[in-house]
């Protein structure tokens, strides 16, 4: 692995200038609430702080309200972005990445347990795509267990109507950050691995959609559906993949002419005929059902034709932690059995899907795959491409969950 020099004590002169600065701005600007702050305050570090994952700012919305600096263990895809890889180091980051082995992350997790600080993990991995949690991963569970440190699950709340991952604008709302106590110390160490992994997966579970039903805050803002396809890649009337688009609050297919605004709650409404989901979550859950019997049925089939292909895109090619290089531009089609690239020159590349691993979707809609050790990332230059479609369909046709 590589060696990354991580600087872990943080720098409380800093972190105050980031809470007057950063911090200020954040409340301010987002209608920031906090419930049950007390869990945190009163705990002596170490501890670990599991949050559910909706959105960019999440480290920083908890950070608002623990005393204490975080050490979140970060995707080191951010550590790419020059102001996150800034703000990062200054509050003393954990980098994860595919090059850096788990060993190494572990023992600087270990590393800030020592200097009595406090440990960030997102135990779902990955910011949720329709406002309901994903479920954690058992590695989270197997460390917590290790560290024998107390646990604190903050659950945003309100965060993903007011900013899904999906959209670049923000709709004017509140969020809530409401601390619980997830573990003690005793519990930890008298508890199994998967009891902790049921009881972690538990006190994540979380629906942006029955919270929303209780209180029915209200979002204002101008583009409340502007960009919600790439969540939602299939039309529920024709079940069409990749023909809606959006504009504004209004959602609607280009192959059917089916139509539906998103309000000022986050649920959707129908001026005519028949509305077939009322939240993102309805409709994912249904997209991903079909698109598991359309798959399935085309594997069946041994269908040669490409599934679906977008063009104009960027592939980049990258190893380990060298910079990113520009490899090509082209189409990408999806088969049955791997991902086929074809350069605008008509040089073509074939990713079988056994060589694919770790696919995902960072922001901005970027895909990310491994391939044969090598990592690739493709740019869609149109906006409205859904990476999130590619990352189902090809986890589906590998044999496994689709998030």
């Amino acid at each position: 692995g590589v060696s990354m020099a991580v600087k872990l004590a943080s720098n409380p002169k800093m972190i105050n200038f980031l809470r007057r600065t950063v911090g200020v701005f954040l409340y301010t600007r987002y209608k920031l609430r906090v419930e049950n702050r007390h869990i945190v305050t009163e705990l002596e570090p170490p501890f670990a702080i599991l949050p559910n994952h909706v959105g960019f700012w999440d480290p920083f919305f908890v950070g608002l309200y623990t005393p204490q600096t975080v050490h979140y263990v970060v995707s080191d895809f951010q550590f790419r972005i020059p102001v996150m890889k800034f703000l990062l180091g200054l509050v003393g980051a954990i980098p994860k990445s595919k090059a850096i082995s788990d060993f190494e992350t572990v023992r600087n997790i270990f590393r800030v347990k020592k200097l009595k600080e406090v440990i960030g993990i997102f135990p779902e991995g990955m910011r949720n795509w329709d406002g309901h949690s994903l479920k954690p991963l058992f590695t989270t569970s197997k460390l917590i267990k290790a560290l024998k440190i107390p646990v604190v699950i903050p659950i945003l709340k309100g965060a993903y109507i007011c900013l899904p991952r999906w959209s670049r604008k923000r709709s004017n709302g509140p969020i809530t950050v409401d601390f619980k106590m997830g573990f003690t110390v005793d519990e930890l160490k008298t508890m199994s691995a998967e009891a902790i992994h049921t009881r972690l997966g538990e006190l994540l579970l979380y629906d942006e959609w029955d919270y929303q039903r209780e209180h029915m805050n209200k979002y204002r803002g101008r583009h409340r559906a502007e960009h919600v396809e790439l969540a939602l890649f299939m039309c529920p009337e024709c079940n069409a993949i990749g023909t809606l688009r959006s504009k504004l609050h209004t959602l609607r297919c280009t192959g059917c002419g089916y139509s539906v605004d998103y309000n000022v709650h986050g649920f959707f409404e129908r001026k005519k005929g028949v509305l077939h989901h009322e939240t993102v979550r309805t409709w994912n859950l249904w997209q991903l059902d079909r698109t598991k019997v359309l798959l399935s049925k085309l594997e069946k089939d041994k269908s040669s034709e490409p599934i679906f292909t977008d063009d104009n895109l960027v592939i980049w090619r990258g190893f380990r932690r060298e910079p990113m290089v520009e490899h090509d531009r082209g189409r990408l089609s999806l088969f049955t059995d791997r991902i086929e690239f074809v350069s605008d020159s008509g040089e073509k590349m074939d990713f079988m899907f056994q060589d694919i691993h770790g696919i995902n979707v960072q922001v901005r809609e970027v895909v990310e795959f491994y391939h044969n050790e090598a990592l690739y990332i493709f740019r869609f230059s149109d906006p409205w491409v859904s990476g999130y479609k590619w990352m189902v369909s090809v986890n589906y046709l590998n044999g496994k969950d689709p998030l």
